[in-house]
């Protein structure tokens, strides 16, 4: 039977048969191809399409995480092997606000309304916000950034940090709009920014806010919280840059070694849009072997998450589906809360110091 379809097929309306080498080339197709398919057969059962966030562990992307699931950070998930935990002092700081360099920093104390999901054996020291790129030229984009901001105050976090693109342009008006939609936010909470490239390093947004140091590149302690902020549009992050040994010399002080530590910039190195590979070989490695426990940053518009040397790397949603993340401080841990432009949980990440 099988013979005769395969000779149907090959004989035109004449009855006219084709060549025999177009037959044998036919034959050894079909016997590759299904050898081919079984000794993939592994591979094809067990690819899944991505879901609704990119999520990354280590350099392969792995399914996205569903609402209010929960990821662990004390076993490395690709060693399978505790990750270690950074060196730290007996003593901890309280939750009040100090700032490395010549700027004044702010101190307030943290607080939150949300409940924690299950019991966390270490005292809670501070509660940030994060959130990113909303920036805003309509009045419908004012009215997307006044709903986070009115979550925001309403989750009792201090203080609120901002990975970028405030502004639209940089300009006055783009400025005013900001500020219009912030004033409770920032008069009430202590608050700190990245510089994006909708800032286009103008003097404009600089005048605007007084942050700590040469304002492009900073940290601040909250708690057990130390968190950097740096300028990874208009400032080298190039090995050797000032602002690269400013780095390498913050993450071996006492305030950073002490503490959780985490690291705020607009530009994500692991991104949707791509990987910046010049960061990854600059940044990266002091990241990894200084101890810095997450990386927060914007640009993309989408909220993305990356598990890569132990560290999580979080990119914040932005206009027109802005949302925010909540970070809730431990002495040992932390728990990293993200709500979309509903104020609804996407997802819970929990995980230890290192």
């Amino acid at each position: 039977m099988f013979w005769e379809r395969l000779n149907r097929i090959f004989t035109d309306e004449n009855g006219r048969r084709a060549p025999r080498v177009l037959l044998t080339l036919f034959l050894a197709l079909l016997i590759l191809s299904t050898a081919y398919f079984y000794s993939n057969a592994e591979l094809f059962i067990h690819e899944k399409p991505q879901e609704n966030v990119l999520v990354r562990d280590g350099n392969a992307e792995i399914d996205g995480v569903s609402d209010n699931q929960s990821a662990e950070a004390t076993i490395d998930p690709i060693t399978g092997k505790p990750i270690p935990k950074k060196s730290s002092t007996s003593s901890k700081s309280s939750a009040t606000g100090s700032s490395s360099g010549s700027g004044t920093g702010s101190s307030g104390v943290g607080s939150s309304s949300n409940d924690d999901s299950g019991d966390t054996p270490d005292e809670l020291s501070v509660v940030v916000a994060y959130y990113a790129d909303s920036q805003s030229d309509t009045d419908e984009e004012d009215q997307n950034h006044q709903r986070v901001v009115d979550y925001i105050l309403s989750s009792g976090a201090n203080p609120v940090f901002h990975a970028g693109d405030l502004l639209e342009d940089g300009t006055e008006a783009s400025r005013d709009r900001f500020n219009a939609v912030t004033l409770t936010l920032r008069t009430t909470r202590s608050f700190y920014a990245a510089q994006g490239n909708n800032e286009r390093n103008s003097s404009v947004y600089f005048d605007n806010f007084v942050f700590p140091g040469n304002e492009h590149y900073y940290s601040v302690n909250w708690g057990n919280l130390h968190m950097i902020i740096l300028d990874n549009y208009a400032t080298s992050v190039s090995v050797g840059s000032a602002q690269y040994n400013w780095l390498l010399s913050d993450l071996s002080s006492e305030a950073s070694q002490s503490r959780i530590t985490g690291v705020i910039f607009h530009y994500p190195i692991y991104g949707a849009g791509g990987d910046w590979k010049g960061m990854i070989g600059s940044m990266v490695p002091l990241f990894r072997d200084h101890g810095v426990d997450f990386v927060v940053s914007g640009h993309e518009h989408s909220y993305q998450k990356a598990y890569i040397d132990g560290i999580y790397y979080f990119v914040m949603s932005g206009q027109s589906s802005l949302g925010y993340s909540i970070a809730k401080i431990y002495d040992r841990s932390v728990k990293f809360y993200t709500y979309n432009t509903s104020n609804s949980l996407v997802e819970l990440v929990s995980f230890n110091e290192r």
